[in-house]
This record gives C-alpha cells, sequence and structure tokens, in this order.
C-alpha cells in the first residue's frame, strides 16, 4: 500500500519517516489506544538491511545512526512505532 493510500484509508495524521526508502519497511498501522492516534509500523531489521544498502554501511553503522537519529525520535502521539521481530 502506498503513502497515499494509507492516507486515504487511515487520515492524514498518519507520521511517516521523511526517506520514502523506508517505505519498504512499513508493516502495518497500529492503533494507540490511550491516545486515539494511528500509528505507522516499521520493521528495525528491515530499516537496518535498507541503510546498510543505500549508504553501503555495516549493520553496526546503520544500527547507530537509526538508534540516535530514527528511533529515539519522539514527534508528537502519531510517532512511528518500530518493532524488532522475533526470529
Amino acid at each position: 500500500m502506498t503513502r497515499a493510500e494509507m492516507v486515504d484509508r487511515y487520515g492524514d495524521g498518519l507520521v511517516f519517516l521523511s526517506e520514502h526508502y523506508y517505505d519498504a519497511a512499513i508493516l502495518g498501522v497500529a492503533n494507540d489506544m490511550p491516545t486515539g492516534a494511528q500509528r505507522i509500523v516499521y520493521d528495525m531489521e528491515q530499516m537496518i538491511n535498507i541503510a546498510c544498502n543505500i549508504n553501503e554501511w555495516e549493520a553496526d553503522e546503520a544500527i547507530e545512526f537509526l538508534e540516535f537519529n530514527t528511533w529515539c525520535a519522539y514527534v508528537g502521539d502519531a510517532t512511528p512505532v518500530f518493532v524488532q521481530r522475533q526470529l
């Protein structure tokens, strides 16, 4: 589903990462019951792979960058959720 399709379906309150290449890591939309916000859910492992491929980084470099610049950022009630799936 594209960003536009997600906005059409869930509303324009969704907060996406500004880098469109991380769209491939979107798992879906979560409903945050305490706030009522709908939040984009990203797969952390997929984000690491994308960052490694785009920037020619090793995994530890991508993790350090994403931890500092993306995963810890708060942008309000609709801040995206970052999930590390169990294998």
